[in-house]
């Protein structure tokens, strides 16, 4: 029965700007965090790199809590995103 569940085709369509700012804010609450952490220039980012593919919004935010930890940052920002972009090979809006 599990094979059967797992062999079954789950077809997510990619977030949106919006859905992807709720999707990030919602972990960050499930997480334990009030407050805002991603600037919403971020988020721009944060949605066209990952394409809107939950999944890769996770990677990436976890790859920039991971560096704005290392940094002492108190907010991440596209500067950052963009950047983990690059060395994730990802392609980069402008």
């Amino acid at each position: 029965e599990l094979l059967e569940l797992a062999d079954m085709g789950v077809e997510v369509r990619p977030l949106g700007r919006e859905e992807t700012e709720s999707y990030v804010r919602t972990r960050l609450e499930s997480a334990g965090t009030h407050r805002p952490v991603f600037q919403a220039d971020a988020i721009d980012q944060l949605q066209q790199l990952s394409g809107g593919v939950p999944r890769e919004i996770n990677r990436l935010c976890d790859l920039a809590l991971l560096a704005g930890m290392s940094e002492a940052r108190t907010e991440i920002d596209r500067t950052l995103i963009t950047g983990l972009g690059e060395e994730t090979s990802l392609p980069v809006s402008l």
